[in-house]
């Protein structure tokens, strides 16, 4: 029970951080911002250049995901491994909105989002952002035939916020700037949604 409450409190935290977020980006564009009594179900036209947070919750060893409060089923469950949390690669980088090109000759993963592009290789600690490279400290690796990738160390490279709640062993990811459609302008849906958690 405790462990509910205390996702509960970090998501609403989250959320409210969201919401503050979107309207102090909106201010500047005359759009009208989603108010909180509002956000149970709201739809609202925004500027195009102007792009919502996407909030992401993994636990260890569960193999349920939440991105923006949608269940998501993982073939392989969220690993710490040397304290470092590994999830599936396929299932961080859409949740994150990158494009995914995988080489099976080298086993090299690159993902691409907005202007940063990432790529690291099973095995090996090195992971490349923009063509600098940075050292993890556990390397992507196969468990079960899937590529498990360090989610902290993919996350941050596409500059989202990372948070980890150690009593319920959970990763709260903030994607913020996301990239935007090309399009005059896009529509945004933010629906309540109940989260539920394995304890």
């Amino acid at each position: 029970m405790k462990k509910i409450m205390a996702l509960t409190l970090v998501m609403t935290m989250l959320l409210c951080s969201m919401v503050a977020f979107a309207e102090d980006a909106l201010a500047d564009e005359n759009v009208m911002p989603i108010a909180e009594e509002d956000i149970e179900s709201t739809t609202q036209e925004i500027a195009p250049e102007v792009v919502m947070a996407s909030i992401i919750t993994l636990q260890i060893n569960n193999k349920t995901m939440f991105v923006d409060g949608e269940k998501i089923e993982l073939d392989v469950p969220a690993q710490l491994v040397n304290s470092t949390t590994l999830v599936p690669m396929r299932a961080i980088f859409e949740a994150l909105k990158a494009e995914v090109e995988w080489n099976d000759a080298t086993q090299t993963v690159t993902a691409n989002r907005g202007n940063k592009s990432i790529s690291l290789q099973i095995g090996s600690k090195s992971l490349f952002v923009n063509g600098e490279e940075k050292v993890l400290d556990v390397p992507a690796q196969l468990v079960d035939t899937r590529t498990l990738v360090p989610v902290r160390a993919i996350s941050e490279a596409f500059d989202c916020q990372v948070t980890w709640d150690e009593a319920t062993e959970m990763v709260i990811i903030m994607a913020i700037g996301a990239p935007a459609q090309e399009t005059p302008a896009m529509e945004t849906h933010v629906q309540e949604t109940d989260t539920v958690i394995a304890e």
